[in-house]
């Protein structure tokens, strides 16, 4: 079974949430849930990651790693 990996930005404030190891099912859940509240105006957008054999830190330069973005809107 193929899993997937979602890194959610928030562009206003500069943050990040990695999602690691989505099935198909819950990778098209947070699909349509980001779709959505880009629809509402929210600027956020979601990028298809892959983790490094080591499972090391993500890191883009001038954003902030954090749990919880979906939970603010």
């Amino acid at each position: 079974m193929m899993k997937y990996n979602q890194l959610l930005i928030d562009e206003d404030h500069k943050t990040m949430e990695l999602f690691k190891g989505l099935s198909e099912q819950e990778d098209q859940i947070l699909t349509k849930k980001v779709t959505l509240l880009i629809k509402q105006g929210q600027n956020i957008r979601l990028q298809v990651v892959a983790i490094d054999r080591d499972d090391r830190t993500i890191y883009l330069e001038g954003y902030t790693l954090i749990e919880g973005i979906l939970d603010s809107f």
